[in-house]
């Protein structure tokens, strides 16, 4: 089993069939008093047990907060007749 973590800016859309991209972040900055966010996610390239854990440690100077975010399943992401090319998904699926 291995698994793939991306770290990627907190604007980027990451769901399930995501192939993801190949310019991750690898440094940042910000301005003295700016929050910051940036996600890291991640996917098993193989079968996970329902017991495996992932943690995460931050080493830093300032206050961190972390949040974990989940899939949520959506059987219908836009009405048949209300479709145009601005919608990231059109088929039922999960979403992050």
């Amino acid at each position: 089993m291995s698994i793939q973590i991306l770290q990627l800016s907190s604007l980027e859309k990451v769901f399930l069939d995501y192939e993801g991209k190949k310019d991750t972040i690898t440094n940042a900055s910000a301005l003295k008093g700016e929050c910051f966010s940036y996600q890291i996610a991640y996917r098993s390239c193989g079968a996970l047990d329902a017991r495996t854990q992932l943690s995460v440690e931050v080493d830093s100077l300032l206050p961190v907060s972390i949040r974990r975010v989940g899939n949520v399943p959506s059987e219908l992401p836009l009405y048949p007749d209300k479709r145009d090319a601005d919608y990231l998904h059109s088929e039922p699926c999960c979403f992050s």
